[in-house]
């Protein structure tokens, strides 16, 4: 089974959004496809902000059972995809387990093109309903991207860079 690992900085925002919405769109579709979150410095156990609770709900995401998990480099998964949002993620990933060489990404990438003009996705951690609506919207875009090139029945399963 694959596993999409999805990770921020707190897993309490973006990260838990981008995992909720991938099994959301995935639907029951995808036997052999599973999503997981976490943080580089998330603390285990925090729960989800109240904005992002109540933003992720417009986007038909309930993410009022998350707690944050941190990321630990002695229970990585080798042969999953760890999608990023930010480089300073991947290079936290990297450092710690330089084996995922090849199997980390931003998942900014994923955007449609003029989604984003860098592939990072910036945290609204602490800012207002707007920012968090405005990460969502990116993220779910990524998703949707990030599905439609490796999700289930897809031939093409090479990262955007590699197309």
């Amino acid at each position: 089974m694959t596993v999409w690992h999805f990770v921020c900085t707190g897993n309490i925002c973006r990260s838990p959004f981008a995992g909720a919405y991938a099994r959301l769109r995935l639907g029951t579709t995808c036997n052999n496809l599973s999503v997981a979150s976490c943080g580089t410095q998330a603390d285990h156990g925090l729960e989800v902000p109240a904005t992002a609770l109540q933003v992720a709900a417009e986007f038909g995401v309930d993410l009022s059972t998350h707690l944050a998990q941190p990321f630990l480099a002695a229970t990585v998964d080798l042969t999953g995809l760890y999608l990023c949002m930010e480089e300073q993620h991947v290079a936290a990933l990297l450092a710690a387990v330089p084996e995922l060489s090849g199997r980390v990404e931003l998942l900014g990438s994923y955007a449609p093109p003029g989604v984003l003009t860098e592939p990072f996705i910036a945290d609204p951690f602490g800012l207002s309903s707007f920012h968090y609506r405005a990460c969502y919207t990116i993220i779910s875009r990524a998703v949707d991207g990030l599905i439609a090139a490796r999700g289930p029945g897809q031939e093409n399963s090479s990262s955007p860079a590699a197309r």
